[in-house]
């Protein structure tokens, strides 16, 4: 192999590691936001059945 052959050789692999390497992040990032709405949803059911209970309570006396 001669120079100009390895060094495209090693352009490829570098531009396909960097390939992997966005979407590895851009994965990690997109499970992280759904993770946070999906807490964010938890949070909200919690107190909507919180709000619930209470209003039973009043209806009750």
């Amino acid at each position: 192999m001669n120079k100009t052959t390895q060094v495209r050789l090693i352009c490829i692999l570098l531009s396909i590691a960097m390939c992997f390497a966005g979407g590895f992040f851009a994965g990690k990032h997109y499970r992280q936001q759904e993770n946070l709405a999906l807490e964010k949803v938890k949070q909200e059911a919690k107190a909507a059945a919180q709000q619930a209970k209470r209003e039973r309570w009043l209806d009750v006396e």
